[in-house]
C-alpha cells in the first residue's frame, strides 16, 4: 500500500512506459537485511525501503509472481509492473534469505 498522492504520481508517471526495476540489498552481516526497491523511467524514479526480516513474504510473491503491484492507501486502482527478468527476483530471495540467515534461522 502507497499513500495516494505517491500512488498518483507513480501511475501517472510510469502507466505505459517501460519501467526499470531494480532491488538493492543492503545488509550488515549481522542477520538484518533491508532492499531499496526503485522504479523509474526517464521522467521519474520512485524507491521503497523494506524491511526484509519483517516482509520476507513480499520478495516470496515477487519471486514467485514476476510481478510488483502497488495500491493507494484506502483501496483503489492498482498499478502492477512485470518484471523484464523474474529469475532475478529469485536471485533477489536467495541473497536475503542468507543475509537474514546470520540471525533468524531462516
Amino acid at each position: 500500500m502507497v499513500e495516494r498522492e505517491r500512488h498518483a504520481r507513480i501511475s501517472s508517471g510510469m502507466a505505459g512506459a517501460a519501467v526499470r526495476t531494480d532491488l538493492d540489498i543492503i545488509q550488515d552481516g549481522l542477520g538484518h537485511a533491508f532492499v531499496d526497491v526503485s522504479l523509474s523511467t526517464p521522467g521519474i524514479r520512485e524507491t521503497f525501503l523494506v524491511d526484509a526480516g519483517e516482509a520476507l513474504w513480499f520478495f516470496e510473491m515477487l519471486a514467485g509472481s514476476g510481478m510488483l503491484a502497488a495500491v493507494p492507501v484506502g483501496g483503489g486502482d492498482v498499478f502492477a509492473v512485470q518484471l523484464p527478468r523474474p529469475e532475478r527476483a529469485g536471485e533477489a530471495l536467495s541473497m536475503i534469505r542468507k543475509a537474514l540467515d546470520a540471525v533468524t534461522g531462516i
